[in-house]
């Protein structure tokens, strides 16, 4: 991706940003869909060399949107994770030993990637790739 379309999809990831009166942020997935279908090509087209076999994002509406537009443009199915009683769990259940991309947002307001990571590891699968939305880069990728 040139430096140009990293500029864009940061201006677009800032304009959905809403900023609450206590300061906290988050974006907003709900109201420019142009915008959004771009967001979640450009993750896809970042990732499309991992070889992720299934998509998984937190349960929620924005992350939701963001999860199955980054999945149906690599083709892949998408997941849920949720917390339930403490517990993380994921659904529908991926096939055996799936390459898995998780998608954010962001990373903030969710548990740690260490203890996504350990469930997904335990159940046989690895992931290939964590990215989340930025207002300043666009895109960001944690350690996988």
């Amino acid at each position: 991706m040139t430096s140009s379309q990293h500029a864009s999809i940061a201006q677009a990831v800032s304009e959905l940003t809403v900023t609450e009166a206590d300061g906290s942020t988050w974006i907003d997935m709900s109201t420019r869909p142009d915008a959004i279908e771009n967001i979640g090509q450009a993750v896809a087209h970042e990732v499309k060399n991992l070889g992720a076999g299934a998509v998984i994002g937190w349960l929620s509406a924005d992350e939701t949107v963001l999860a199955h537009i980054v999945a149906r443009e690599l083709g892949v199915p998408r997941a849920v994770i949720d917390v339930d009683l403490g517990l993380l769990t994921i659904s529908p259940e991926l096939q055996p030993n799936c390459d898995v991309l998780v998608v954010a947002t962001s990373l903030d307001q969710y548990p740690s990637l260490q203890a996504i990571r350990t469930v997904l590891e335990s159940n046989g699968h690895h992931v290939v790739a964590v990215v989340s939305l930025d207002a300043q880069s666009g895109l960001e990728f944690a350690d996988a």
